[in-house]
């Protein structure tokens, strides 16, 4: 372990800010989950305009190393958090990836779409 005024500890040093800094080897990532895509979930997927698509494919990278994305609740009605929605907002339209966790093996992605508002501003 490092301290700021503690003499030379072997792996780690004082950058010129004063603060510790670890050097040596990074601690592994965990080994992703595969991805299943379930119907025409991933041409949806890819169907979404860029940002929105960055966020939602984040999210789902993720869900497969074991954590849960800000963006990411649990969908009503499933009981529990087993199958959660990724929501991205891009260009006042919403987009949604569901995706379920309940399966050790792999995450499985149910379905990706444009949410389409039943409220908000009407044109006549």
């Amino acid at each position: 372990m490092c301290f700021r005024d503690a003499v030379w500890t072997e792996g780690c040093k004082v950058s010129q800010k004063g603060y510790n800094r670890f050097v040596g080897t990074q601690p592994e990532k965990p080994e992703p989950k595969p991805v299943e895509w379930v119907g025409s979930s991933k041409s949806d997927l890819n169907a979404f305009p860029g940002p929105a698509r960055r966020e939602c494919g984040y999210g789902l990278y993720l869900a497969q190393i074991g954590t849960r994305s800000m963006k990411a609740k649990p969908l009503r009605g499933f009981g529990g958090a087993g199958v959660l929605e990724v929501v991205s907002d891009h260009d006042r339209n919403t987009y949604r990836a569901v995706y379920t966790v309940r399966f050790a093996r792999a995450v499985y992605v149910l379905h990706a779409f444009q949410n389409k508002s039943k409220r908000g501003i009407s044109t006549r």
